[in-house]
């Protein structure tokens, strides 16, 4: 039985040294986590709708790139429950 949910949204973090998927990892070892819109941004420069490819490359840094915090929180042996989530303008383009 699951018995700790996390939740967030706003998944930017490359402003932080810290970033909050270490925080949410240290405190609450979430065994499901919900993620409720806005994974990732497009990059700032970009105007109206974002490329395909540019998205890809948005996805894929938050998935690899372990500076970013959630490639290392995804692997945690606390989420037995998995990721689940809504996406939004974000996340679509």
């Amino acid at each position: 039985v699951n018995k700790r949910l996390a939740a967030a949204s706003n998944g930017e973090s490359r402003y932080s040294s810290k970033t909050i998927w270490d925080t949410i990892a240290m405190t609450v070892q979430p065994q499901t986590f919900l993620w409720t819109g806005d994974a990732i941004y497009p990059p700032m420069k970009i105007k109206g709708d974002t490329p395909l490819d540019v998205l890809r490359n948005e996805y894929d840094q938050m998935m690899r790139n372990e500076t970013l915090g959630y490639a290392k929180f995804i692997q945690s042996d606390f989420l037995v429950g998995g990721i689940h989530g809504v996406w939004d303008d974000h996340d679509y383009g």
